[in-house]
């Protein structure tokens, strides 16, 4: 069952990094949260709970949104399936 959610914890790990990388950016810029909302043109709220870590899985959306918004080109790979243990 450990190794079900190892794959789970890897996204998260991995979203949450690149939301930090797209926050960052926003910060370099010296933009608030409220600016970075009306960038992506997404909901303040939403910009809110993602940097707060309330939203756990955001849509691929915002996140492509926010990432665009300060600059970012995000690519989407296909990954092979991952195999279980029998």
């Amino acid at each position: 069952m450990a190794r079900d959610r190892e794959p789970e914890q890897d996204y998260v790990r991995e979203l949450n990094r690149l939301v930090d990388a797209i926050y960052q950016d926003a910060t370099d810029r010296g933009w608030s949260w409220i600016d970075l909302a009306g960038e992506a043109g997404v909901a303040v709220t939403t910009v809110y709970h993602l940097g707060e870590r309330q939203t756990r899985f955001p849509e691929f959306r915002t996140v492509f949104r926010l990432a665009a918004a300060v600059g970012m080109q995000l690519q989407l790979q296909k990954v092979a399936k991952l195999k279980r243990a029998a």
